[in-house]
Order: structure tokens, then sequence, then C-alpha cells
């Protein structure tokens, strides 16, 4: 379950797990067309869901960068192969997905209007069995880790993963986000104390 996909690096980087499944969150719709829509048509066994990942399911509103329309997607990808390296770059799609809402000035761009899907939710009607259906949940969502995960714990769903790896965001787009050392705090004292052995945390980068 890979929460912020990117171009989906890090499928293709954990290819030798030898994974059943992967469903893969990404809602920037320069890395879906240009690179997941592609890795899906080939890889019949990764689920695309085109959203953002949020606490609960409401509507949002970003603003794609406008560098995002200076190259056409085969040159984007000639340019910024995805291989076991995310697209973070100047001039890429990254740059701009990492905060869309933030985008302002000259790199401000198209209005997109997107529904965020509640991670709780979503995970309850996948029918994962702990013991049988080994996750590996990976969280990479610049600073929407705080929203995501506390409703997560609150959801009393800490446990359910066998592997938990999180990129934590504590400074966004020239701001310090103090919710994020609050859920990382969280999240290792649920792991530590609810968990046990069953489920294993660990820093992602």
């Amino acid at each position: 379950v890979d929460l912020g996909a990117n171009c989906g690096n890090s499928w293709i980087a954990k290819k030798w797990r030898k994974y059943d499944a992967g469903y893969l969150w990404e809602f920037n719709p320069t890395l879906i067309r240009a690179y997941l829509q592609p890795l899906v048509k080939k890889t019949p066994q990764i689920t695309l869901i085109p959203h953002p990942v949020w606490g609960k399911s409401e509507n949002m509103t970003f603003f794609l960068d406008k560098r995002d329309s200076q190259m056409t997607d085969a040159a984007l990808v000639n340019k910024y192969p995805c291989n076991t390296g995310r697209i973070n770059t100047k001039n890429t799609p990254s740059d701009s997905s990492t905060f869309l809402a933030k985008q302002v000035g000259d790199r401000k761009g198209q209005e997109i209007k997107v529904e965020a899907k509640s991670l709780p939710d979503w995970w309850k009607q996948q029918g994962f069995v702990k013991g049988k259906d080994t996750v590996h949940m990976k969280v990479d969502i610049e600073g929407a880790e705080c929203s995501t995960l506390q409703a997560f714990m609150d959801a009393g769903l800490t446990c359910k993963p066998d592997l938990i790896e999180v990129e934590w965001h504590d400074r966004m787009a020239g701001q310090n986000l103090p919710c994020v050392k609050e859920t990382r705090e969280r999240l290792i004292a649920h792991v530590k104390d609810k968990c046990g052995k069953d489920t294993e945390y660990k820093k992602w980068r």
C-alpha cells in the first residue's frame, strides 16, 4: 500500500519482494498520466488510486505548477526515467505535487478539484487478514501524514499492517508542522505498546 506513489518508484525498487498486489495512491495528474497509467497497464496486479489520501473523505482544491506543462509526457519520461528513485528535480512534477495548495505567483497554474479519500475507510473495505496477508504500508505524503495517520490510529488500525514506513515532513513550504512530531511519537508508541512483534515501524528514507 503506497501512499504517495510518485512515479511508482517504490514498487519498482521493491520488485524483489514479489508482491501479489500493489495499491498506489497518487493524485498529481502529470505523474499519473506520464508514469503510473503506463505502469498499471503492463502490471495487472497494481491498482491505481488517483486521490489524495487523508483522514476523512472530503473535496479539496489544489493548483498545478505551470512548469508541469513545459514538457510533453514523452520528453519528461525520457529526461527523468522512473527507476528506483522518485521523480524529484527542480523542474519535474514531484516538486509541484509536494504542496500543490501552496503554489503562488508565477508557479501557480490550473486549479484542480479532487476528492480526498479516507484511509481508514478504504482500509476496512479491502478485507486484509492479519496473519494471512502480509501488508507493507509506505507513507510519503508531504505533511498529510498528520491527518491520515492520526485517523488510522483512532480507527484502531495501527497493528493491521505488518510493516509501516513513513517519511516525516516536519517542515513544508517554509512552514514548521508541529503535528508531525506529535503524530510520529504517537505512532511509535502505538506500535511498541499495542502491536508487539506483529507490526514493525521504520523511517522511510
